[in-house]
């Protein structure tokens, strides 16, 4: 297994059947989701705190944001150890928990394309 160790796949370190489900890769989403929405971490704290998010439980830090009500929903559906009870990507995408409108990539390509002429 490459990659980093904290947002390896749960199904890869509890039951090797499972690995196969594609929606396993949605885990480590849901770990760097996490990293990207909280305070940077280093070393032993760092390791604490992603054990706490893969404990039976999944435990966030006294001190996640608790503003951030719709990303530790979405966090917690990804981190689901069951990989049957994880959303597919196509449910995550089309859930309320995404913080923004999604477009279909000529919409994006136009969008883009749009900006760049107002701009020049």
């Amino acid at each position: 297994m490459s990659g980093r160790t904290y947002d390896a796949k749960v199904s890869l370190c509890f039951d090797a059947s499972d690995a196969a489900d594609n929606k396993a890769d949605l885990y480590s989403l849901g770990v760097i989701f996490f990293e990207m929405n909280f305070t940077p971490m280093m070393g032993q704290e760092r390791a604490q705190t992603i054990n706490g998010l893969r404990s039976p439980a999944i435990v966030f830090p006294s001190s996640w944001p608790t503003q951030r009500e719709k990303q530790e929903l979405l966090i917690t559906w990804l981190l689901a150890h069951n990989p049957s009870s994880r959303p597919g990507a196509d449910t995550v995408l089309a859930s309320p928990l995404m913080p923004v409108e999604l477009k279909t990539p000529a919409e994006h390509s136009r969008a883009i394309a749009s900006e760049c002429i107002l701009e020049s």
